[in-house]
């Protein structure tokens, strides 16, 4: 299966068998401790992951071989990539770059390079999910399809309602604002920054002090979402993206 990269910029490029990437195929590292009475709990400890693109390009002369790499490195100049190991669908890797190593053989016509990647969200990324708009108070089932917790995205509308605010009843985590929102404001709230944005303007300070600390997200399967407020009525829409140890 061919590896397909996606820059930043939203060219794609399907590598050549002499090219290649490497590195990223290894588990996450676990860890084994101690729970309560006793209980031994293993849990996973996501670590930046680091991989590199290699290989070589050959031409009529080097100059020509030189201008293929240069091609690539222009490419890789719209940060971050995404790294498709499985063709040009399904799910993929966000990755930066580290550096480059070029390696200087022009009498065989050969430019050889390697250049380090690097993951910082080491977990595999795949479709995004939506759910909403929630336009109606009360409990709603939300699934991950994943099998890591997903970061969630909620944008909140209204008429006019006092203290929205929506719990995951599966993670225990909440997104509250302290305020009443009106009629043409939208507020942003980003589970994995942990920020507030009204119109496009941070907003920090209107927002519960549990959601500033701790976030949202939806745990891998079935979640129990909940809407509730002091008065009047508000919409909600929950946004992610599906990701994979």
């Amino acid at each position: 299966m061919p590896q397909v990269l996606k820059n930043a910029a939203g060219a794609t490029l399907t590598l050549p068998r002499h090219v290649f990437v490497t590195g990223f195929d290894r588990p996450q590292s676990l860890q084994v401790v101690q729970g309560g009475l006793g209980a031994a709990l293993t849990r996973r400890t996501p670590q930046p992951l680091r991989g590199s693109i290699q290989g070589s390009y050959r031409g009529a002369d080097y100059a020509a071989a030189q201008a293929q790499l240069d091609a690539l490195l222009a490419f890789l100049h719209f940060q971050p990539i995404e790294l498709r190991l499985f063709g040009a669908t399904g799910r993929y890797l966000r990755v930066v770059t580290e550096g480059l190593s070029d390696i200087d053989t022009r009498q065989g016509r050969l430019t050889q390079f390697r250049i380090p990647l690097m993951a910082l969200d080491p977990l595999w990324l795949g479709a995004a999910g939506v759910y909403g708009p929630l336009n109606a108070i009360g409990t709603v089932n939300v699934t991950n399809a994943g099998n890591a917790p997903a970061p969630v995205t909620l944008t909140v509308t209204a008429t006019s309602s006092s203290r929205p605010k929506v719990e995951n009843l599966t993670t225990g985590q909440e997104a509250e604002l302290l305020l009443t929102v009106t009629t043409g404001n939208t507020w942003v709230m980003d589970g994995q920054l942990h920020s507030v944005k009204r119109n496009d303007v941070p907003s920090n300070d209107a927002a519960g002090n549990a959601f500033l600390v701790g976030g949202f997200e939806l745990a891998p399967g079935v979640n129990q979402i909940r809407g509730t407020n002091q008065a009047g009525t508000f919409g909600v829409r929950l946004d992610w993206v599906t990701r994979w140890y």
